[in-house]
């Protein structure tokens, strides 16, 4: 069967020598579902050799990051007016804080792994002392560095 457009008013189909490039419906059921609303077609069933063409996203193709433009076809021809999804000023704040968190986790972590290679790397004898100056058992700083050591790893994983 002939690739084309499934779009209303679009009339691309394949050609090896064209630059246009089709695209599946997303299996995620929720992305499919933003897709088939942004293709708005009036008694139109998806079937799987449905495609839409580079000519309906900004840049050319879609993008699996809810934030881009290219999440859902954006760019039609025909005057309909679309659902097209946006972020809102509270999902962007958090994902700002998701962002800031993360990086505040991975600096403390940073900080933690340091003091414990100094305190590991002592080798004069003297017992340990907390900047307090309290004596400090060393299965803390064990302990310690085992906790960033899963923090670290958990961050990078």
């Amino acid at each position: 069967m002939p690739v084309s457009c499934c779009a209303v008013d679009c009339a691309n189909r394949f050609s090896k020598d064209s630059h246009v490039t089709f695209h599946r419906f997303p299996e995620d059921a929720r992305r499919r579902e933003l897709w088939i609303k942004a293709v708005s077609r009036d008694k139109w069933e998806l079937k799987t050799h449905h495609r839409l063409c580079s000519e309906h996203f900004v840049s050319g193709r879609p993008s699996k990051d809810f934030e881009d433009v290219d999440y859902v076809p954006t760019i039609f021809k025909d005057a309909k007016r679309r659902w097209i999804p946006t972020t809102t000023q509270g999902q962007a704040e958090r994902a700002q804080k998701r962002t800031r968190n993360a990086e505040e986790a991975e600096e403390a972590a940073s900080i933690l792994m340091d003091l414990s290679d100094s305190f590991a790397s002592r080798t004069d004898g003297e017992p340990r002392f907390c900047e307090a100056g309290t004596n400090t058992d060393l299965s803390f700083f064990t302990y310690l560095d085992r906790q960033v050591q899963d923090i670290v790893i958990y961050k990078r994983g």
